[in-house]
């Protein structure tokens, strides 16, 4: 058809040209054709008439050709950007994308649905998508993949990938078949930050339940331990206003309400501490002091408590007393000791309750300028212990509702964490090592600023050492 095209514009151009050429001669047509000369003159004429037509209609054949190409090349350039940004958009949205087969197979993937499998988009090309998926989840995802193909409809589910070596991701899919029905769309989305976030936000809200129910059970037990004494100081003084008591029975009823007295005083003064702690309001008062002599305070103070119940009592002190001057809260570690001590007593019957200190340079003897000096106090017992699983949380606040021991005493439970709050105010740390039923070791370290005497018997002791 295009050749015929062709023929019947050639055949055109030379009838133009003929016409043309005639118009341009004088002689007619009839005494040229008799001269051979003029004759080969008039087909050199028409042709050139003709390859002036020709080349005229090439030029006009040109500059359609050139509008046209234009105009498809416009159209072309569209066309390519509009693909580039298809390509942009598909390879860059927040979301995976993939073609899958009714078997799962993949026929394409953006670029962030291959990252999110740790694969290259060509790797990925004509491999099952379920061997990305973990074993836990690949059920869902073969039910998943059924159910788009079979509906004809979005479906929804939620995997774990194992991609590679990285860490399984959460994800959430979503599919749907194309028109025919021969392969589906899937968008992955990774949904691992909102799954740790809405485990954070369940993890906070158990917490608050935790410190909920711990918080009753404190002021259950604080009700109970504020309305046992007293009831005994009611019951007492009542006893008092009666006549012809004996002088006996009134130093026995004054002594009952003294000691109910001082420990309804031992709880508020917990209860001030406590307050204190959390609202930042503890102060550190330091001052040059002997620890020798504070440790010795102690032990006369609890020994006659700890042979009343068939123990034994001991100290240690890891300074001789003439160099035993510390700068420190001298209040603050009589108290963390006496809370310490006074657990032993509470959680022992027999056997023995040891404690003191000993002396813990941070550093070799040559770098004693640059760091200071520990001392390291302690306090053993022989008692019930504690269990493995609850050391972790002996230092909370109400310990005793938390740890809910069968063996658990009088008390509000706050000592311990009173003790650990003083402790690190004053820059050391507290722990605790035990075995249940065979006793318990309380440590806690508290820097003090280094002494001329203190340094010089800690030189001359590495120096006995080397030597």
């Amino acid at each position: 058809m295009k050749n015929m095209v062709i023929r019947s514009k050639a055949s055109t151009i030379r009838q133009m040209a003929v016409l043309m050429h005639e118009e341009k001669q004088t002689l007619p047509v009839k005494v040229r054709s008799q001269d051979e000369t003029l004759e080969h003159a008039y087909e050199l004429e028409v042709h050139q008439i003709e390859l002036e037509l020709q080349i005229e209609a090439i030029i006009q054949e040109r500059d359609i050709f050139q509008e046209l190409s234009k105009k498809y090349q416009h159209a072309a350039e569209n066309d390519k950007a509009a693909c580039d940004k298809y390509t942009d958009l598909y390879n860059f949205v927040p979301s995976g994308y993939f073609t899958l087969t009714i078997d799962g197979e993949i026929i394409q993937s953006n670029l962030l649905g291959s990252q999110m499998l740790g694969k290259d988009p060509l790797f990925l090309k004509s491999r099952r998508f379920g061997i990305f998926v973990s074993d836990d989840t690949k059920p869902t995802f073969n039910l998943f993949l059924a159910k788009v193909f079979k509906s004809n409809a979005k479906e929804t589910c939620r995997l774990t990938l194992s991609p590679g070596n990285k860490l399984p991701g959460y994800v959430y899919l979503t599919g749907i078949t194309d028109q025919n029905s021969e392969q589906c769309f899937v968008s992955v989305v990774d949904i691992s930050e909102l799954r740790q976030e809405k485990q954070a936000l369940v993890n906070a809200k158990e917490s608050s339940e935790e410190k909920d129910r711990l918080k009753s059970a404190y002021l259950a037990n604080l009700g109970h331990e504020i309305k046992t004494p007293l009831n005994g100081i009611m019951g007492f003084t009542e006893l008092l206003k009666k006549p012809g008591l004996t002088v006996e029975k009134q130093i026995m009823c004054i002594s009952m309400i003294e000691k109910g007295s001082t420990h309804m005083l031992h709880i508020i003064n917990d209860l001030v501490d406590i307050a204190k702690i959390e609202s930042g309001h503890v102060n550190v008062h330091i001052s040059a002091f002997n620890v020798n002599e504070q440790i010795k305070f102690i032990y006369d103070f609890f020994k006659p408590e700890v042979e009343s119940k068939g123990m034994q009592l001991s100290f240690q002190c890891g300074l001789p007393t003439q160099v035993a001057i510390i700068d420190s809260d001298r209040e603050k570690i009589i108290a963390v000791l006496t809370n310490l001590v006074k657990n032993a007593i509470k959680y022992s019957d027999k056997g023995t309750i040891e404690f003191g200190y000993n002396l813990k340079p941070a550093c070799e003897p040559f770098e004693l300028e640059c760091k200071p000096i520990e001392l390291e106090f302690y306090v053993k017992d022989t008692g019930i212990g504690i269990p493995q699983d609850k050391i972790d949380v002996v230092f909370h606040r109400f310990v005793q509702a938390h740890i809910g021991h069968k063996r658990t005493k009088q008390g509000a439970g706050l000592g311990l964490a009173i003790s650990k709050a003083y402790v690190e105010k004053l820059g050391g740390k507290i722990w605790v090592h035990s075995n249940e039923g065979k006793g318990s070791t309380f440590y806690f370290t508290i820097p003090c600023n280094r002494q001329p005497e203190v340094k010089t018997m800690i030189e001359n002791s590495f120096s006995a050492d080397v030597a």
